[in-house]
């Protein structure tokens, strides 16, 4: 049995098809148990609840929790898999043309604001619920995003007042989940937000109600894209954050297992593959954007490529 006095941590990485566990030593830096459990979708609770149990064994150490740490590709199959959660694209294009095709619920809106940061055309509340209200019944959150919100955010945050106030949905805005300047992958980042806010916040909620079960009070963390370590206040507000998680914990994993500065780290998951690179004992960050199934999104992340292909697939050999 571990000593209570041993600060212990636990990670968890929630694929598409497994949810892995580990208890570690955080002073010792080593694993002292792991499991897996098929993933439980409809109610993660089940699986998160098995991995649990099967890894903290006693209440000595359960007391002796001092973080849990989170990964997941549930966002990251979402998307490879076209599953994201219907959303409308509110969006202020300034004098720059949109395509239809950017999104299946699109609204242009006429009021701007310039590349200068003034303010051009005034936002209307009867032009944003005039258009958005046919939309408000088939779909579960809105993003809205501005040609130059990066330099002026003041039409954004009025728009997604209106909208809570009127439709009582999530909102998400472009111009706090990036500050790069390319308008449309700047739109589709926030619609993409605004689709994975129901994946995640359905996860978030099974991980802390068993905590909450088991009295584990310690400190939440999820892993970003980028490698780094985000508070679950984050992940709720910017869940497009999580895509790579998992391929970040996997390649961050795959460094630490196999002590190598330099390496080349490959994830076969369930419904993915993941291939990325370690160099200097580091992941290296993507410019412009990540990437999934040859799709870039404006998100920060490491230089991993993910495909739709994995343990799950099935290949067929034609002639």
């Amino acid at each position: 049995m571990q000593p209570a006095s041993t600060p212990l941590g636990i990670g968890i990485d929630t694929g598409g098809t497994f949810t892995d566990i580990v208890l570690f030593d955080l002073a010792a830096a080593r694993i002292l148990r792991k499991a897996k459990t098929p993933t439980t979708h409809g109610d993660y609770a089940i699986c998160i609840r098995k991995a649990f149990e099967a890894v903290a064994r006693c209440p000595a150490e359960t007391a002796a929790l001092r973080r849990v740490a989170l990964s997941t590709t549930l966002a990251t199959n979402t998307v490879a898999e076209h599953k994201v959660h219907p959303t409308a694209l509110v969006v202020e294009p300034g004098d720059i043309r949109v395509p239809p095709e950017l999104h299946p619920h699109l609204v242009l809106l006429r009021s701007e604001v310039g590349f200068d940061a003034q303010e051009l055309v005034p936002v209307s509340a009867e032009e944003v619920l005039a258009q958005c209200r046919p939309l408000a019944r088939q779909v579960e959150a809105f993003a809205v995003s501005g040609y130059a919100s990066t330099r002026n955010p003041t039409h954004e945050q009025q728009i997604a007042a209106i909208l809570r106030r009127a439709f009582k949905k999530p909102v998400v805005l472009g111009s706090e989940l990036t500050h790069q300047l390319n308008f449309m992958q700047r739109a589709q980042a926030a619609a993409l937000n605004a689709g994975l806010l129901p994946v995640i916040l359905e996860w978030l909620r099974a991980v802390k109600s068993i905590l909450a079960e088991r009295a584990i009070a310690c400190p939440l963390y999820i892993v970003k894209g980028d490698g780094s370590l985000m508070e679950e206040a984050e992940a709720l507000e910017r869940p497009v954050q999580t895509l790579f998680s998992g391929p970040a914990a996997s390649l961050q994993g795959g460094r630490f297992l196999s002590g190598e500065p330099d390496a080349i780290v490959i994830d076969v998951g369930g419904t993915t593959t993941d291939i990325g690179r370690v160099s200097a004992g580091r992941g290296r960050l993507r410019r412009g954007g990540i990437l999934i199934n040859h799709r870039q999104i404006a998100v920060d992340g490491l230089d991993i490529a993910t495909f739709g292909l994995g343990g799950d697939s099935r290949l067929r050999l034609l002639g």
